[in-house]
């Protein structure tokens, strides 16, 4: 089943690498017009003093999806050291 994320929608799933409770419950990605996907959500379960169970959550920027190249190892000219 794949869960394709289109124009200002979201899609929140079950984090199952959760260890801990600063951890998100939920876990996913919401895109807008402009970026695909834009952010992050995270998503905890919790419950208010009366007893209800609500969830907050929190929206983040997405780590760079490319690594970051510090130099072209083939920048340099032809100085080959053999």
């Amino acid at each position: 089943m794949t869960h394709e994320i289109t124009d200002l929608t979201a899609a929140l799933f079950k984090n199952d690498y959760k260890e801990k409770d600063s951890q998100p419950d939920y876990v996913g990605k919401v895109s807008t017009k402009d970026k695909e996907p834009a952010y992050r959500i995270s998503a905890w379960l919790n419950e208010s003093k009366s007893g209800k169970t609500y969830m907050s959550i929190r929206f983040s920027d997405l780590p760079d999806q490319k690594p970051k190249v510090e130099s072209d190892p083939f920048e340099g000219g032809n100085d080959v050291p053999f």
